[in-house]
């Protein structure tokens, strides 16, 4: 049996429907607006009864389901409520709308992709002319109806007079042509070349628009929703708009829910946190299934894939919701106290989601103890609920290793979803002690001289680096203050050389060795330029001209990992050899394994 009917209503029944609300569009469809040339391209081809394309509508209740006007409806002409929602055939409808019925002009996209309302016209001669292409018989103008002809004539239209002298017809009286044909006629009075020239128009123009059928394809109120989804994918011509979160926006919709505003709102709250700065709605439906999937009895595994997400209902994300914003937040303050402060320096976005997940689900474990303290239990529960307790114990250890086990080991670096949710149902089970350590920790590997092939921001090992760097507490070379304190405030904190860049390039220092992460720190840019492009021994004289005795400069040289006695000497082999060092160890600690160094073999166990 068929979901859908096709027809062939006439476009003016159309286009008066959409002006008394009868169709209007889903909520969800975002405004949409054409460029000035596609603009008179269709009323070229729809004056020449070329095919335009069909249209996909459903039929729904008014009353029930979330809907807008097409944009540049009168809301004073509003007479009834939408039966029907367009579903594909937005942009032409709301081009054709504009301009063919609205007296208010089409919003249409200039050069510089601004905004601005432009008014159509039909140049008639121009328009019988068999030499003339149709589309450059279509002239268009601003608010101050100055018109351009192709000859470069600019004709001025600020009035009805001036049309009927220049044979210049308003597309927006298409389909109100009889007063405006018999003033034009009265204009030119006894001349029969103008009556006969309006005739023809107003016969094979005209008429086209008058007599034009638009194909379109109705599907039933009693569609399924998985349905309408695949439907609206498949026949969407704006393909590259059609991610998973806009096909959830529809399903949701049906259901009456808004998922656009929703998001809208949760991504301005959770964005008030700098390191989540680069979270967007994809991460976020990601760790909402990811939960959602874990907690269906239904379902064999957690997931997050397209298919996974795609079979989310609108309670299920009004269930999850919640959740998964407290989930992002913990893991604002696991990164926090990791070191990570703002989105350029989290490693991987994508294993941002699996943290939230994990960290949203040890949440809800939590909550179910804490509530059930109170309450008396039977002897399985008591012994479920002491399970929990004890693998919270150390929770934040563990899932620290495996977090940086994902940034050395480079397990977010392909096959991200697949990873996910492996992750998180591994860390999950490992955290309840009811498997081994999760397979990414077991397979991640980390070599010494990955830190020398990596040496811009692009590396998630280069900015694990960073933070392995901050966890040492790094001090601030002139004022001896945390750097962390600054970090999220203050834009100008950033990498910068310990051996200056000019220096090296002075002394023979190669730039795959002055350029590595060794010879890179956290500093404030008024401390870089201060230190300029002196040798070591020189800015350190300054720090001491500042105040700092030389226990003090220790002790800040010492929180970024640097020997003090190597930048007195300007040994530059002796600070990078010793840095290496230091923060590989620094490495081994947060991945709980060891460091292969140069020249040695893969271990075949983790370092405990």
């Amino acid at each position: 049996m068929s979901t859908f009917n096709i027809d062939r209503p006439l476009l003016s029944e159309i286009l008066t429907d959409i002006g008394t609300g009868r169709i209007q569009l889903p909520d969800f469809q975002r405004d949409w607006i054409w460029d000035d040339y596609r603009i008179r391209s269709l009323l070229a081809s729809v004056s020449q009864a070329f095919p335009i394309g069909a249209v996909l509508t459903l039929a729904v209740d008014g009353k029930k389901s979330l809907t807008r006007l097409v944009e540049g409806v009168n809301r004073a002409n509003i007479v009834e409520s939408s039966n029907t929602l367009i579903l594909d055939g937005q942009q032409r409808l709301t081009a054709l709308f504009q301009s063919l019925k609205s007296k208010r002009g089409a919003y249409t996209l200039n050069k510089k992709q601004e905004r601005v309302t432009r008014y159509y016209y039909f140049d008639i001669e121009k328009c019988l002319s068999d030499e003339i292409d149709r589309e450059k018989a279509v002239l268009s103008c601003r608010d101050n109806r100055r018109v351009r002809r192709a000859s470069g004539e600019i004709i001025d239209l600020d009035s009805t007079e001036m049309e009927y002298e220049h044979s210049i017809f308003p597309v927006n009286k298409i389909f109100d042509s009889d007063d405006w044909g018999d003033e034009y006629k009265d204009y030119w009075q006894g001349d029969s070349s103008k009556r006969e020239l309006f005739n023809t128009f107003n016969r094979e123009v005209i008429g086209c628009f008058k007599q034009y059928n638009l194909p379109t394809i109705r599907l039933r109120e009693d569609t399924p929703r998985k349905a309408v989804c695949l439907i609206f994918e498949k026949l969407n011509t704006r393909g590259v708009e059609l991610k998973v979160f806009e096909l959830l926006t529809v399903a949701f919709a049906i259901d009456n829910f808004q998922l656009r505003e929703d998001w809208k709102k949760r991504s301005k709250r959770l964005k008030k946190y700098p390191v989540l700065g680069d979270l967007n709605r994809t991460h976020f439906l990601r760790t909402l299934t990811l939960l959602s999937t874990k907690a269906n009895p239904k379902i064999a595994t957690a997931s997050c894939t397209r298919r996974s997400i795609l079979q989310l209902t609108a309670e299920d994300y009004k269930k999850w919701a919640d959740i998964t914003e407290d989930g992002f937040i913990k893991a604002v303050e696991f990164l926090r106290k990791e070191k990570i402060f703002r989105a350029k320096d989290v490693p991987y976005q994508t294993q941002l989601t699996t943290l939230a997940a994990i960290l949203a689900d040890v949440n809800l474990a939590q909550e179910a103890i804490i509530s059930e303290e109170s309450h008396q239990l039977d002897e399985s529960r008591k012994e479920e609920l002491i399970k929990v307790v004890k693998t919270q114990v150390n929770k934040d250890q563990k899932i620290s290793r495996w977090y940086w086990c994902g940034v050395f080991g480079e397990m977010y670096a392909s096959a991200v979803v697949a990873q996910i949710a492996n992750d998180f149902s591994e860390v999950i089970s490992w955290l309840r002690e009811e498997t081994d350590s999760p397979s990414t920790i077991r397979e991640a590997t980390f070599q010494s001289d990955k830190l020398l092939e990596v040496q811009t921001r692009h590396s998630a090992v280069y900015k694990g680096a960073i933070a392995m760097c901050m966890r040492s507490g790094c001090l601030d070379f002139l004022t001896g203050s945390p750097i962390e304190n600054k970090v999220s405030s203050d834009s100008n904190i950033d990498l910068h050389h310990i051996f200056p860049s000019d220096w090296c390039k002075r002394n023979g220092i190669e730039s795959n060795d002055s350029e590595s992460i060794f010879n890179k720190t956290v500093l404030s840019r008024t401390t870089n330029q201060s230190i300029g492009g002196q040798a070591p021994s020189k800015y350190l004289s300054k720090m001491k001209a500042a105040n700092i005795d030389d226990a003090k400069v220790e002790k800040i040289l010492t929180s970024h990992l640097i020997s003090a006695e190597f930048l007195r000497e300007d040994d530059f082999w002796g600070f990078f050899n010793t840095r290496k060092e230091a923060l590989l160890k620094v490495i081994e600690k947060a991945m709980g394994k060891k460091v292969i160094r140069d020249g040695e073999d893969s271990p075949d166990t983790s370092a405990q």
